[in-house]
């Protein structure tokens, strides 16, 4: 099996165990928040209307990926692919703003192909000229061997944050870095059985202000 963190896999045991999913996803949730951005200096820059009254953004980014699957492919993969996703802001308060979120990930190699779709919530800052922010979703995540008959997929829970670098009134630049608990089932009943990877990302891209 693939080497695990203590500490994560407690957090993802906690996770998965039935009755207490929601609670415990949304304990991570805050957590991951302040754990990101509980250093951070707070700004008394003024918000611009549209971070007053909340929105909503698009983005589109390109994904650099390392994934450990050893056991699968023999080889620890650093695949490239692309990301989008869309979040809903609400009025900002002083200690940010809050949004509700979903995206949708895929990477691919010629030995693995790895993919994700979820939602869940994130939070905004503004500090000087950038916005960074902190995010948590949860959804399902796949992965198969183009070479293979190997296809799963399985609960998936996704952290990190990143920054956002006004272009213009309508664009910015964005950059990011996420963390995922991926549990893969093994409903296919593969040799390999269930198993869990750790998928590493750094998305670029751009953030599109719709309003």
């Amino acid at each position: 099996m693939l080497k695990r963190n203590t500490f994560v896999g407690s957090c993802v045991r906690e996770i998965y165990l039935p009755g207490r999913r929601l609670t415990s996803v949304l304990l991570l949730s805050f957590v991951s928040i302040f754990a990101l951005f509980g250093l951070l200096a707070t700004s008394h820059a003024q918000a611009i209307p549209t971070a007053e009254k909340g929105g909503v953004d698009a983005f589109g980014a390109f994904t650099f990926n390392s994934t450990d699957v050893k056991e699968l492919s023999g080889s620890s993969q650093k695949d490239v692919g692309g990301a989008v996703g869309a979040a809903l802001l609400f009025r900002r308060f002083s200690f940010g703003q809050l949004a509700l979120a979903a995206r949708y990930s895929t990477v691919r190699s010629s030995t693995t192909d790895q993919t994700f779709f979820g939602g869940g919530l994130e939070s905004h800052y503004r500090v000087g000229p950038v916005r960074p922010y902190a995010t948590i979703l949860y959804g399902v995540g796949g992965l198969s061997l183009p070479n293979t008959t190997y296809s799963d997929s399985g609960n998936t829970i996704l952290v990190g944050g990143g920054v956002d670098l006004p272009l213009s009134h309508k664009f910015a630049a964005r950059g990011e870095f996420t963390y995922s608990f991926v549990n893969i089932t093994g409903y296919n009943n593969t040799s390999v059985g269930e198993i869990k990877i750790s998928p590493i990302a750094v998305n670029i891209g751009l953030v599109y202000h719709i309003k």
